[in-house]
């Protein structure tokens, strides 16, 4: 009669006609000893007629990891579910983290990993996850700025709205733009900050030509702003809800490139700033309304900072 074991093991045939499914775990001279699902059996090796290797997940996955390069974002997805189903819990973890390394936002992965989505971005549940709930748990509500329910802007700006900047001199230099918006979980649909950059940049007395394309490895000026504007809370009153309670932050860094091509910072900006506007407010248009007066902000503090202030203003 033969003994059962877990799938993928080894089948040995013995001489008096038994069969064994098992994982070799040992062997010592004529000696081998093989694990089942029933516990270890030990025999000489004189007593196997046959062994018939059996090919395991961990076999198979060796093969199928060579036809997914680091940059292929559903080879490695797939590859990653297959490890999940097949008990490969550190090769699954492995391609997890290269789906988020291509798709930073990659909500399945990110949930895999064990990242929950929390005021703007992703934290590992835990300290880092609680940190986070407690410090938008402490926003002070006397910090925070009313924003009118019909906002000067007029809500969201309609794309074909142009908005008219001073033109540019052929000699200006280029600040090259990277950006990193999220309102919500997504991106805004019509951004403002390469307008707010832009507007100040060519006031200066030597305008600069703000240009998200521009490649920033070899552009002359470069300024990488996140931007991030999220829901925090429900204010209440007598348990009927009063106000939505949003927080807009940005973190910003200016660089200029050396005449050894490496890049200094020349200016940095944060800040974190938080928002309510009344409940009758939907709260799609609501958290639109509190990113544009985050870059309106924004705006504010890159006219203030050392480094446009250092190249003087028209």
């Amino acid at each position: 009669m033969g003994v059962s074991s877990p799938a993928f093991a080894d089948l040995f045939r013995l001489t008096d006609g038994r069969r064994i499914e098992g994982t070799v775990v040992r062997e010592i001279g004529n000696l081998i000893s093989i694990k089942t699902s029933s516990g270890v059996v030990t025999l000489d090796k004189t007593e196997i007629r046959e062994r018939v290797e059996k090919r395991t997940p961990f076999d198979e996955y060796k093969q199928k990891v060579k036809l997914v390069s680091p940059e292929d974002l559903s080879g490695n997805l797939s590859l990653a579910e297959w490890c999940d189903r097949n008990e490969l819990t550190a090769e699954a973890v492995l391609h997890y983290k290269a789906v988020v390394t291509i798709a930073p936002d990659h909500e399945g992965a990110r949930i895999k990993l064990g990242y929950v989505w929390i005021g703007g971005d992703w934290y590992l549940k835990g300290k880092d996850a609680d940190a986070r709930i407690a410090e938008l748990e402490a926003i002070d509500t006397d910090d925070i700025v009313e924003l009118p329910d019909e906002p000067a802007l007029g809500g969201t700006p309609e794309p074909e709205v142009e908005r008219t900047l001073p033109p540019l001199p052929a000699s200006a230099k280029t600040l090259a733009l990277k950006l990193d918006e999220k309102v919500g979980k997504d991106k805004p649909k019509h951004s403002g900050i390469a307008f707010q950059i832009s507007r100040i940049c060519r006031q200066l007395k030597e305008p600069l030509r703000v240009s998200p394309s521009a490649n920033p490895d070899t552009a002359p000026f470069v300024i990488e702003v996140k931007v991030r504007a999220y829901f925090v809370r429900t204010v209440t009153f007598y348990n009927a809800p009063l106000n939505n309670v949003f927080q807009g932050q940005v973190s910003a860094t200016i660089h200029e490139r050396q005449a050894d091509g490496t890049l200094k910072v020349a200016g940095t900006i944060t800040f974190k700033k938080p928002y309510s506007l009344s409940c009758r407010v939907a709260r799609e248009k609501a958290i639109q309304s509190a990113y544009y007066a985050t870059i309106e902000e924004f705006g504010k503090q890159l006219r203030a900072s050392s480094f446009i202030r250092s190249r003087g203003l028209k």
